[in-house]
C-alpha cells in the first residue's frame, strides 16, 4: 500500500471511483467531473492510494477551514474495496503526514453517509454543526472537527 500525490494520468481512475459511488450520484451528477478533478489534481493536495491499483483518494485543502485549518474536501474508496482499512489509511495520511502539525482538522459528511460518519467519530472527529442543503438540496452536511495535540 502506497499513498502519493495524484497525477493527471490518474484522472480516469479517480473519476471512475467517484462515478461508481453514492458521492458521484449525489454531488457530481450532471457535472463535468473530469474538469473538476483535473483542476483539483493540478492545484490542490490530491493524493491517491495504490494497492496494485488506485483504490482510493483524498482531496484536501490546507487553509480551507476558516482560512486557518486543513479541510478534507473529498475522500473515496472503490466500492468493492471498502471495509478493508483503506479509508482509515487515507485519514491517517491526512492527519499524520499531510497536516501533522495542525491543531484542528475539519471535514463534512452528508447525512446519507452514516458509515463514513461512524468512521470519523471512531477517529475522534466531533460533529460541530449541521449545514442544511449545503452542497445540494435534500442533503444536510455534518461539519466535523478533530482537535489534535491536546
Amino acid at each position: 500500500m502506497n499513498i502519493q500525490k495524484a497525477h493527471l494520468n490518474d484522472l480516469e481512475h479517480i473519476v471512475n471511483i467517484i462515478v461508481d459511488s453514492s458521492i458521484g450520484e449525489i454531488y457530481f451528477k450532471n457535472k463535468n467531473l473530469s474538469k473538476i478533478i483535473g483542476s483539483a489534481i493540478s492545484s490542490d493536495d490530491f493524493h491517491v492510494l495504490y494497492d496494485n491499483e488506485i483504490v482510493g483518494f483524498i482531496w484536501s485543502k490546507k487553509d480551507a477551514s476558516f482560512d486557518k485549518y486543513p479541510f478534507l474536501h473529498l475522500i473515496t474508496v472503490k466500492s468493492e474495496m471498502r471495509g478493508k482499512g483503506y479509508g482509515r489509511a487515507l485519514l491517517d495520511y491526512f492527519e499524520n503526514q499531510l497536516y501533522k502539525d495542525a491543531e484542528k482538522l475539519f471535514l463534512m459528511v452528508g447525512d446519507f453517509n452514516e458509515r463514513a460518519k461512524k468512521l470519523y467519530e471512531e477517529l475522534d472527529y466531533k460533529e460541530v454543526g449541521i449545514l442544511p442543503s449545503f452542497y445540494c438540496d435534500s442533503v444536510n452536511e455534518y461539519l466535523m472537527m478533530k482537535e489534535k495535540n491536546r
